[in-house]
């Protein structure tokens, strides 16, 4: 069931390098930056840096599909690593895109640590210059699953 919204932020590319053929497929490498929200729960919000790489491909018709890498760092040092990828099309000229993108945190630190409990999807907006923003929701099957509520001082649940 799509759930609570998670996050926003948006940022720009910070580098654009074109890949080898692969298999008869032309790629991008496409790093970004930005700064953004996630919403942790009864009303928790921490400013994160958004930092990731992800390589993309081109389809017919304008279809764009893609794979990468994201690290999100609050300013209390706190981290986490999402992997994932999508499908979108192009809207434009440049880089203007948009796309549906699916993904899990694989390793999250802190306050962070309840973003491993469920998969997220992601609306995810690229202009001709290359910024972007992006909105990110939680995505747990059949019924909703909640954030775990934490409050100040308190331990974060065991994920093991």
């Amino acid at each position: 069931m799509l759930g609570d919204r998670l996050g926003t932020a948006n940022g720009r590319f910070s580098g654009v390098r074109v890949l080898p053929v692969d298999a008869g497929q032309s790629y991008l490498e496409v790093s970004f930056q930005g700064r953004g929200r996630l919403l942790l729960g009864e009303g928790m919000e921490k400013a994160i840096t958004d930092t990731g790489t992800y390589r993309q491909t081109f389809g017919p018709e304008g279809t764009l599909r893609g794979e990468g890498d994201v690290i999100m760092m609050t300013d209390d040092g706190d981290v986490a690593h999402w992997h994932g990828g999508g499908v979108g099309y192009s809207t434009g000229a440049g880089y203007s895109a948009t796309f549906g993108v699916t993904g899990t945190f694989l390793h999250a630190t802190g306050v962070l640590r309840p973003l491993l409990l469920f998969a997220n999807v992601i609306e995810y907006e690229v202009e001709t210059d290359g910024a972007y923003d992006w909105e990110m929701f939680a995505w747990s099957g059949k019924k909703h699953i909640e954030i775990p509520q934490q409050r100040q001082g308190q331990q974060t649940p065991s994920m093991a």
